[in-house]
């Protein structure tokens, strides 16, 4: 049942110290928040909320013994005033937080609402990716098997300059694809050095071993020999 606006319980709680003043730990209920403050004598304090009421910093006990510079040591965030007045600036302050409680709530079921919906979108282009890269891999098929020497013809999409196997040495990485077809090899030969994207060749080379992919079926070959450069 939801507390009536008019209701705020002020409950009298541990000693405490605000600042050099000892002080008592009062709990506020309101509107079903509750809030910690203190009071001394009749009057109602928040706690300064860089020292928590003690006036002092014990990480700065080098700089004028510590004193906190937000509250000048007295330990009082902001003053309630007495209890009538405590008790309209806590059911203001309970208002507040509840209406920011009210705002967070609903950001955060428009937040949950949109992942939602980005992750039904998300599993769909998944479905698709996954369809498409089936359907890629059931259209491609490797040129032999392990140890066959084949003689094929296709286009260099890849041919990069990479490392040796000896210190000092560079090779060229090759990409060629066919018809449903993707050929991986390394070599040093002088023609592979000459090769550029799109150009067709005609290689004849031996099967090393065979990979297959999500979306493809790679052939690597070894020593492969040109037969035929068309210029690009």
């Amino acid at each position: 049942m939801a507390r009536s606006l008019a209701e705020v319980e002020f409950v009298e709680g541990r000693p405490g110290t605000i600042g050099r003043n000892a002080s008592t730990v009062v709990t506020v209920s309101v509107l079903g928040k509750s809030y910690w403050i203190d009071r001394v004598g009749t009057y109602y304090f928040i706690s300064c909320e860089r020292c928590g009421g003690t006036g002092y910093l014990d990480c700065y006990a080098h700089v004028f013994e510590g004193v906190c510079f937000k509250c000048g040591g007295t330990g009082i965030g902001s003053s309630l005033g007495q209890i009538e007045s405590a008790t309209r600036k806590m059911r203001a302050r309970a208002r507040r937080d509840v209406k920011a409680d009210e705002r967070y709530a609903a950001e955060a079921a428009e937040a949950a609402e949109r992942e939602a919906a980005e992750a039904i979108v998300e599993a769909a282009r998944e479905v698709e990716r996954k369809a498409a890269a089936a359907a890629a891999l059931a259209g491609s098929h490797f040129l032999g098997a392990e140890g066959d020497k084949v003689t094929f013809t296709g286009t260099v999409k890849v041919a990069m300059i990479v490392d040796g196997y000896a210190y000092g040495t560079t090779q060229i990485f090759l990409i060629v694809k066919g018809d449903g077809f993707t050929v991986k090899a390394y070599t040093s030969a002088g023609w592979a050095r000459e090769a550029v994207r799109d150009q067709a060749v005609t290689l004849t080379a031996t099967i090393k071993k065979l990979e297959t992919r999500d979306d493809e079926r790679v052939t690597v070959v070894k020593a492969p020999k040109i037969a035929k450069v068309v210029a690009a």
